[in-house]
């Protein structure tokens, strides 16, 4: 795949080309859905956070 991204091998055919184009999008989306989860997680911390804050007050 580097190879064909990198440039060293610019006589790829257009499939294996689009093949990775295809690959690399995909993975993308994986990383936006990963990152999506992580700050909804992070987000849900934040507010059991407060929670205890507000109804017990800091430790």
């Amino acid at each position: 795949m580097l190879h064909i991204v990198c440039g060293d091998e610019p006589n790829a055919p257009a499939g294996e080309r689009e093949a990775v184009l295809v690959k690399r999008d995909e993975r993308s989306r994986q990383l936006d859905a990963a990152i999506a989860r992580l700050i909804a997680e992070k987000a849900g911390i934040h507010e059991i956070r407060s929670n205890i804050e507000r109804n017990y007050g800091r430790v």
